[in-house]
């Protein structure tokens, strides 16, 4: 059987992907950007080899070509909007050995399909709902011309997460007035977010990620995450459901990205205002709750290997079971930046909610991941006492 070269930054979605592949039969081989994550994630049965590498390309791809040996082509599985970036802007030196995510026929479409812009353009010609928007830089002629235009309350986030120090999530703002909005961007361009998107503020009724992945103009979209608790942006506690339950919209995110003709895992923001179904953005890589549809029996990593290696075509059209989970990693993220008191986190552990780190199948990750916690409560305890 063969493997897969997983790359990322975060334990949780690595295990994840990890997993999946390994539940199908392929075997992983780990490349992360955190020696935490090494640690932890390299004590999964699963687990080939593991790596760890600097954040340069040079780095990478030296990584990459010691994980991939003597194997001709492997397939090669990035979990973060930086690294899939990376990869896309030296997919001409990669594509002999790897198969790495991709748009058809759009040399460096991974780049330009990161435009939030691009992609609200592309899905309302799929007859999905967007808020409106404008897209603004954060220099001082464009937070001027910004404060000019916008109607409040807006809604701001980075126009390309990638391009975004922080990954991001920093450079999201409600703002009310123009003071506000001044300050969200000025805030925005500190984090090294030069562009940001503005949109009018839908209040949420829920928050929804349909999850899928694609290849070969196939498309499969069965799992559909509500979030019930989140923290920037990710959930810690969530109900993995079928994907039937957004309607209509499921044809049309499916036809949104047949036309992108995209290779790769993906997942799909949308919320719920009004009753009705908005696209909010595509992330090309699988997200922080994508082991939840593995759990749930529709296995997308596996999937992606049994297409890229030729073994089947076929995909799971919707879900087995619904799920209930706990992401581990964002509840003990909450606790620690006081999102959560310590007694709404021993309740919340305590639940019998399906884990993302905690597994009696592969228990090794769990016991080490729970040595990380110890450690990190200590230096936390101890530099509060300083």
């Amino acid at each position: 059987m063969k493997d897969a070269i997983v790359i990322a930054k975060t334990h949780t979605i690595t295990l994840g992907v990890v997993r999946s592949l390994g539940k199908a039969g392929y075997g992983a081989r780990v490349l992360t950007l955190n020696k935490n994550v090494a640690r932890i994630v390299g004590k999964s049965k699963y687990v080939r080899q593991v790596c760890v590498a600097g954040l340069s390309f040079e780095e990478i791809w030296q990584a990459m070509e010691a994980l991939r040996g003597t194997d001709r082509f492997i397939l090669a599985i990035p979990l973060n909007d930086d690294v899939c970036l990376m990869l896309d802007e030296h997919s001409e030196q990669l594509r002999e050995h790897y198969a790495i995510p991709k748009l058809e026929g759009m040399p460096g479409g991974i780049k330009r399909f990161m435009d939030k812009m691009v992609q609200k353009q592309a899905a309302q010609q799929c007859g999905l709902l967007t808020a409106p928007g404008q897209s603004y830089t954060t220099d001082d002629d464009g937070i001027e011309r910004a404060v000019r235009e916008a109607a409040f309350p807006c809604f701001q986030k980075p126009l390309a997460s990638a391009n975004s120090k922080s990954g991001g999530k920093a450079c999201f703002a409600v703002c009310t007035n123009q003071d506000e909005l001044r300050n969200a961007m000025r805030g925005a361009e500190g984090c090294g977010c030069g562009d940001v998107l503005l949109e009018a503020y839908l209040p949420i009724e829920k928050e929804l990620t349909a999850y899928g992945v694609a290849a070969n103009g196939q498309v499969f979209i069965p799992a559909c995450m509500e979030a019930l608790r989140s923290n920037k942006g990710v959930a810690a506690e969530g109900m993995i459901r079928s994907a039937s339950c957004l309607g209509e919209t499921k044809e049309a995110l499916e036809s949104f990205v047949r036309k992108c003709g995209l290779t790769g895992l993906f997942c799909v923001d949308l919320i719920q205002c009004g009753g009705k179904l908005y696209f909010t953005e595509i992330n090309l890589r699988s997200g922080g709750s994508g082991y939840g549809a593995t759990l749930a029996g529709a296995n997308l990593p596996a999937t992606l290997a049994n297409m890229i290696y030729g073994r089947s075509m076929e995909g799971p059209k919707d879900i087995q079971r619904e799920v209930h989970f706990l992401n581990e990693y964002v509840e003990l993220n909450s606790v620690m930046d006081g999102s959560i008191t310590n007694q709404e986190y021993r309740a919340h552990m305590s639940q019998a909610l399906e884990r993302f780190i905690r597994s009696e199948d592969d228990p090794e990750p769990w016991k080490c991941y729970c040595r990380y916690v110890l450690i990190r409560k200590r230096l936390l305890k101890l530099l509060h006492l300083r």
